[in-house]
């Protein structure tokens, strides 16, 4: 007797399925049932292992969009929640687990490592690249077709104009200081994500005096990105930036080394918590992770469903 094989198991690990399969095996059936991810507002997607969750965010990602035009297919958002820009960071992929294994120890208050505020910075500009990206994406594939349909526009002179302003902002503290074009912008930003990972992995003795000298507050320069690009009429108005944060219950995995998973679960806290009208967060969850800790970092306030997010 043959074997019954789940059609979906690879649909467990969809971050592994290229986009233009992903076209071909996803089943909108979910999308209806889920249309709180597509509209304005932080939201917390919980699930069991394989129930769909990293599926659901994939048609946040640019790639995934652009495929389903490339195959001609209808994208399996309603047609009225279809304007906007997905951006975001897988925690399991990214390598941000890496700050579990290296202290900081000349870096202290007291008796609190600075620890926690390195893993905000380095969530900044991870999402700040990865917005950059995805803007790249739709400019480029298909002629900018989807580009065209969010109304994006993205000239040279225009990009190098915001990166100039995006760099003199203060919430980077001088770090981005002298850019005055996308390249750069990008170049710098690339920068500062290498010099953490090789630090992380014990490639060099110490941090760059410039990042330890010019640590962000998290979500700020997320923020303040989507701004500028709202005011150098690269994005329209009517264009929502919506944060992926996938496989959020892997910071669990850091409790057993000074509760840094808790401590860093407190720092995402204190982006959604800040309830931006720039930026709205989709978190990525297994259901047992989210509500060990609703504290919000540096302080006694903690998140409230319905107000700071929803389920």
């Amino acid at each position: 007797m043959n074997k019954r094989i789940n059609p979906f198991y690879e649909l467990y690990v969809t971050e592994t399925i290229g986009p233009d399969r992903f076209v071909k095996l996803f089943s909108p059936f979910l999308v209806d049932h889920t249309l709180a991810l597509f509209q304005p507002g932080n939201v917390v997607l919980k699930g069991v292992q394989g129930s769909g969750k990293s599926m659901l965010l994939s048609l946040l990602k640019p790639e995934t969009r652009i495929a389903y035009a490339k195959a001609g297919a209808e994208f399996p958002v309603p047609l009225e929640f279809r304007k906007f820009i997905g951006a975001g960071i897988n925690l399991t992929m990214c390598g941000i687990l890496d700050f579990g294994q290296r202290p900081m120890e000349a870096e202290k208050t007291g008796e609190q490592e600075h620890l926690p505020i390195y893993f905000g910075d380095f969530f900044n500009y991870w999402v700040v690249a990865d917005i950059l990206s995805s803007i790249e994406k739709f400019t480029k594939e298909l002629d900018g077709r989807v580009a065209n349909e969010l109304g994006l526009v993205t000239a040279k002179d225009k990009l190098d104009e915001f990166a100039a302003s995006l760099a003199s902002d203060d919430c980077w503290f001088g770090y981005l200081e002298g850019i005055k074009d996308l390249v750069s912008l990008k170049d710098r930003i690339a920068e500062r994500i290498t010099s953490y990972r090789s630090f992380l992995n014990f490639n060099r003795d110490e941090l760059p005096v410039n990042i330890r000298q010019s640590k962000s507050r998290v979500g700020i320069p997320i923020s303040h990105t989507v701004q500028m690009l709202r005011e150098h009429a690269i994005i329209p108005k009517d264009v929502a930036i919506y944060i992926r944060i996938d496989q959020f219950e892997v910071l669990g995995r850091l409790d057993s080394s000074k509760n840094l998973g808790l401590l860093y679960k407190q720092i995402i806290n204190k982006a959604i918590g800040q309830r931006d009208p720039q930026v709205f967060y989709r978190i990525g969850t297994r259901k047992f992770a989210w509500r060990d800790e609703q504290r919000i970092y540096g302080t006694d306030s903690f998140l409230e469903e319905e107000r700071d997010y929803k389920v």
